[in-house]
């Protein structure tokens, strides 16, 4: 399988089902020309201690309120959470991951806790040759 340099890892190696883990002091991936169905995950994990029922409850809000805004610009859906004590991690699915990470990304900055990663996979397509 041949591999390309990926700007975005600064140097790593691209390969199937890449991850690009993001912090928010990172620039957003470039589209590729080519809508590549993915998936991407944030996780908001910003304190040692147990999150709070008040801060959980926003998470859960804006939760709602990101599946509403990427399914209304049609660039996706939401695919589910993880819910621990010290952790909320969101999940969303699409035809285009550019384009649900650029409707993602903006709201990310109205989240009501900090996020401290997110991933964006790309799905590859895998072609057998022979038998």
């Amino acid at each position: 399988m041949a591999t390309t340099n990926c700007p975005i890892c600064d140097g790593i190696d691209v390969h199937d089902g890449l991850v690009h883990a993001l912090t928010p002091n990172q620039l957003t991936p470039a589209a590729s020309g080519e809508p590549v169905r993915g998936w991407v995950a944030v996780k908001f994990q910003h304190r040692p201690a147990p999150f709070d029922i008040e801060v959980m409850t926003r998470l859960m809000q804006f939760e709602f309120d990101t599946a509403t805004a990427v399914t209304a610009a049609g660039v996706g859906w939401a695919d589910g959470n993880e819910i621990g004590a010290h952790s909320y991690d969101l999940f969303w699915d699409g035809p285009d991951v550019d384009a649900l990470w650029g409707t993602i990304e903006p709201l990310l900055r109205l989240a009501p806790a900090a996020w401290t990663t997110a991933e964006i996979h790309r799905a590859t397509a895998r072609i057998e040759q022979g038998s």
